[in-house]
């Protein structure tokens, strides 16, 4: 009901499966050892990403209750508030730090 003929792919098997099937591990050394050095490249890569988030992880950031302001349900409020202003600030200055 209100699909388009021409949107349905004919290279789609009914359920989400694919016409082709996997190569099994008959894999040649050649081909082997060349896909083993990409996984160290990608390895490195990971290590180096991993450790540039560790980089710029900023300060923890606490709740910080205004002492002038009676104890009720205000004070919470106003606590919270204060406290996700923080976390977002946070989060915005270690988001425009992020590598890439």
């Amino acid at each position: 009901m209100g699909m388009l003929r021409e949107g349905v792919r004919l290279d789609r098997v009914r359920g989400g499966r694919q016409k082709y099937k996997r190569v099994g591990e008959c894999v040649t050394p050649i081909i082997n050892s060349v896909v083993k050095k990409s996984y160290t490249a990608a390895e490195n890569d990971c290590h180096r990403m991993v450790a540039a988030l560790n980089a710029i992880e900023p300060d923890k950031v606490f709740a910080i209750p205004d002492p002038s302001l009676p104890d009720g349900e205000y004070k919470l409020n106003v606590t919270l508030s204060d406290l996700a202003d923080r976390e977002l600030v946070a989060t915005i200055g270690w988001a425009k730090q992020v590598p890439g």
